[in-house]
């Protein structure tokens, strides 16, 4: 049995990130599920998400016609293929309720950015006119992978063996581009320590 190993930003730490751009801690929701029960614990006054359809089955991929990289997420309750830019609502109703949830008054856009938080992965949300969109996926242990094969603790011979050599180096950051998303991986003593995808509005908002 692979041992888990957790790579991804504390809550609190994204509860920062989230306020410094303008924001107040005020700004930021945060909600947690009971790990003793069914029920969601409020650490804020908050409102909770809408209920959605449990148990959902999505088998239709409404990821990218683009042909960008894709996760295949799985949840207790539902199991779907999830890209970039791809409506939130869609996501919700197969995974169902996320562990842990956080919202904040988002830098770029009118709206709020959000956070979800599932068992070995983590989804953020963008506001567009026609409701919430995944902005990024971030794979959070080495007990999930990507389609292709690639998992946290792999070697950068077993990324280039799956992806190839097409890609570009930000410091031990590899990009690989598709279509408007990145598929961005962290190499560290020769071993995958990160792996993200994420949308070109990211790389818009931080004007690249």
């Amino acid at each position: 049995m692979k041992k888990s190993i957790s790579v991804i930003i504390t809550a609190a730490a994204l509860a920062m990130a989230l306020t410094a751009c303008g924001g107040t801690s005020e700004d930021v929701k945060r909600i947690e599920k009971d790990s003793t029960s069914a029920t969601a614990t409020e650490t804020t006054e908050v409102k909770a998400e809408e209920p959605v359809t449990e148990g959902a089955e999505v088998t239709a991929n409404e990821a990218s016609s683009d042909g960008g990289y894709i996760y295949h997420a799985e949840t207790a309750s539902g199991s779907i293929d999830v890209s970039v830019d791809m409506p939130m609502e869609t996501v919700l109703a197969a995974l169902g309720e996320s562990d842990s949830y956080f919202e904040a008054k988002s830098c770029a856009f009118d709206g709020l950015d959000k956070m979800y938080t599932y068992g070995h992965f983590e989804i953020d949300t963008y506001p567009s006119e026609s409701g919430d969109k995944v902005s990024a996926i971030y794979l959070t242990d080495d007990l999930t992978g990507t389609p292709e094969g690639l998992y946290i603790g792999s070697s950068k011979e077993d990324m280039e063996k799956l992806y190839g050599t097409d890609y570009e180096v930000n410091g031990s950051e590899y990009t690989y581009k598709s279509g408007d998303m990145s598929l961005k991986i962290q190499i560290s003593k020769d071993k995958v320590s990160y792996i993200t995808y994420a949308s070109k509005v990211l790389g818009t908002v931080a004007g690249n």
